[in-house]
């Protein structure tokens, strides 16, 4: 079983410290969704949007800004999340906002408990 392991990082052309980006973006996105189900419920009931991933500081960590209306007729509300895809934790700050003339401005969320279970 090694040798297959080692035959198809060969294969692959991936040495053990390089990450499968396209990976750590879906696991970072699924993370982000689940804290908003934990925080608002079901996602598509309110028109959940993914806004935007990108890389933060180091190849583990990733800002995931999604969007969600609360409520028929209401505007809005953005998410940003950040997530170390390596350890599966939260990165602080974490915050809720709307969008404003082209850009997000949020307000610091401080990360619950419960939403890393």
């Amino acid at each position: 079983m090694v040798k297959e392991e080692k035959k198809l990082e060969k294969d692959s052309g991936k040495t053990e410290d390089e990450r499968d980006e396209e990976l750590d973006i879906a696991n970072a996105v699924n993370k982000a969704q689940d804290i908003l189900r934990k925080i608002i419920g079901n996602l598509s009931a309110h028109q959940f949007k993914l806004e935007q991933v990108k890389e933060n500081g180091s190849s583990t960590r990733y800002i995931v800004i999604s969007s969600v209306v609360p409520d028929l007729g209401q505007e809005r509300d953005y998410y940003f999340i950040k997530i170390d895809v390596e350890t599966g934790n939260f990165v602080p700050p974490m915050g809720k906002g709307k969008l404003v003339d082209g850009k997000f401005m949020f307000e610091k969320m401080e990360i619950q408990p419960e939403w890393e279970e």
